[in-house]
């Protein structure tokens, strides 16, 4: 089990910052598709980016045995990567590595320190996972580097819900796909900014999302591979009627990455909605343990609670409403 803390950045430049987030992300992604390994989602790591607190504590409150700590510096044209993965019960260093390469080889860097943590975790990594990490989301840089910035802002966005982060997001990754129309992952993370702006909104209106479906079915022509695009429609699924379609493709996305909190949540919030307490009470467990101190813990205890209720279980019942 391994939790990505945030990456440093030590350029000049402090708005760099979105590299170093990028770069975090971009591993974080890659080892998150292997399946023989716990990796704990970006949202509860985000409280560490400024901590002091020991190795050790920081593995004990996100239940992980391994951190993995990074840094970036950048100038023009090259970045250097520096990572070191941390045993949490011992804080030894047991293994550590920096990269210099140019921009245009950064796909690769990123693929090898994913293999490299699963081999030093001695981790499994399939064939189709292997794939999967070895994929390079886009050929040109620009594009790249556009779609960093808009992943940047759209983590502002969820977490402060300000109209200037939604739609200075919503242009980079425009624009990132203005120069690559065929960037899967842009179209995925703008149709997740498009959801979670809109949803409420237009959810009586004859068109419900219809720009979200648009932008969802791009992602998987593209990269019928990708995880959240597969969540993402799974959503749109079971909200227009068709619930067994919709529990159909987040269960993809599950098997497609086993370390998806959220479509662990929208599994089990679904399956629960249905009746099929059996699938969703632990669907929602296994969302918090990915994702213990993500913005809507709450609200999966919650869900949780509802569940127990439904089932006349009313112990369980207030003691989830008191978590």
């Amino acid at each position: 089990s391994i939790a990505v803390l945030p990456f440093k950045n030590f350029s000049d430049n402090p708005d760099n910052q979105y590299i170093s987030d990028g770069m975090m992300d971009a591993i974080l992604a890659n080892i998150s598709g292997i399946g023989d390994l716990k990796v704990i989602s970006r949202t509860s790591v985000e409280q560490y980016r400024e901590s002091t607190k020991p190795v050790k504590q920081i593995g004990a409150e996100l239940g992980v045995d391994h951190i993995l700590e990074g840094s970036t510096f950048q100038d023009e044209h090259n970045v250097r990567v520096t990572v070191q993965l941390i045993n949490t019960e011992t804080e030894d260093h047991i293994w550590s590595e920096s990269y210099d390469c140019e921009f245009k080889d950064i796909f690769k860097v990123q693929s090898h320190i994913a293999r490299s943590i699963a081999n030093e975790l001695q981790s499994k990594i399939t064939a189709d996972e292997k794939i999967r990490i070895d994929r390079i989301p886009t050929l040109d840089t620009k594009a790249y580097d556009l779609y960093q910035k808009g992943q940047y802002y759209l983590v502002n966005y969820l977490q402060k819900r300000q109209d200037k982060d939604f739609y200075t997001s919503k242009s980079f990754y425009t624009q990132a796909l203005e120069i690559d129309s065929t960037f899967a992952a842009a179209y995925a993370r703008l149709a997740d900014l498009y959801w979670n702006r809109n949803y409420r909104i237009e959810y009586h209106s004859d068109s419900f999302m219809d720009t979200f479906l648009l932008l969802t079915k791009k992602a998987l022509t593209f990269n019928p591979q990708s995880s959240d695009a597969h969540r993402l429609l799974g959503q749109y699924l079971f909200e227009t009627g068709k619930p067994d379609q919709g529990i159909t493709e987040i269960e993809t996305a599950i098997s497609l990455n086993t370390n998806n909190a959220t479509a662990y949540e929208l599994l089990g919030f679904y399956s629960n909605w249905i009746g099929h307490w059996e699938t969703g009470i632990p669907c929602l467990m296994k969302s918090i343990e990915l994702d213990p101190f993500s913005m809507f813990t709450a609200i999966r205890y919650c869900l949780i609670a509802r569940a127990y209720l439904d089932l006349l279980d009313f112990d369980n019942t207030y003691f989830y409403c008191r978590r």
